[in-house]
């Protein structure tokens, strides 16, 4: 008798077999979107700090797939660069998580779950949910620099000079996301739970 009961328990809903794998899909191509992202940043002689577009190519990323998709496809990513594949903007190897910059990418995945939180209807409020969630890159990374380089530095080379250029790639998320092409990319996305 307990066999049988077992054995009912293991039964699996094919459907919701299909949804997770979907879902693993969608994170999978998503974390690759991000790795894809790595090669296009640039460092500052003054700086270890790279500008660079991968953390908000996660924003986007967790923007199009949602609050269970977006932060599983930044959790691959930063366990593909935690085992050594060359997938941040400098390498890859779990230094790059333990050394000065890698609050920044921790960051990441603390502002794409932060995303869910925020309505989106309107433009401003899709750019304030952008900002927010950028935001938690300078919380975490600036935080993290300064046990590397002191406060006062860590902010003066860590957050100074890339405030007013992450201003300026949050507005082009926004637009970009208010496209009319991407709506209805979204919505088609959102149909795959």
């Amino acid at each position: 008798m307990s066999t049988a009961i077992g054995i009912t328990k293991l039964k699996t809903n094919p459907s919701k077999v299909w949804q997770w794998f979907g879902d693993f899909i969608a994170a999978f191509c998503g974390s690759i979107v991000i790795v894809m992202s790595a090669p296009i940043s640039y460092v500052f002689p003054f700086t270890v700090v790279p500008v660079a577009i991968q953390g908000h190519v996660a924003l986007l990323i967790g923007f199009l797939l949602g609050s269970k998709r977006g932060p599983l496809s930044v959790l691959m990513f930063l366990s593909y660069g935690a085992v050594g594949y060359p997938v941040f903007t400098a390498g890859g190897g779990i230094h790059y998580l333990i050394g000065p910059t890698g609050g920044y990418i921790v960051g990441y995945f603390i502002g794409v779950c932060m995303m869910r939180y925020f309505d989106t209807s309107s433009r401003t409020k899709t750019f304030m949910m952008f900002v927010a969630a950028n935001s938690a890159f300078y919380l975490f990374g600036v935080a993290w620099l300064a046990g590397f380089i002191g406060y006062a530095k860590a902010l003066k080379f860590g957050f100074l000079p890339f405030f007013a250029i992450d201003i300026v790639k949050n507005i082009i998320l926004t637009y970009l996301v208010f496209l009319p092409g991407f709506n209805s990319t979204i919505k088609r996305l959102g149909s795959f739970g």
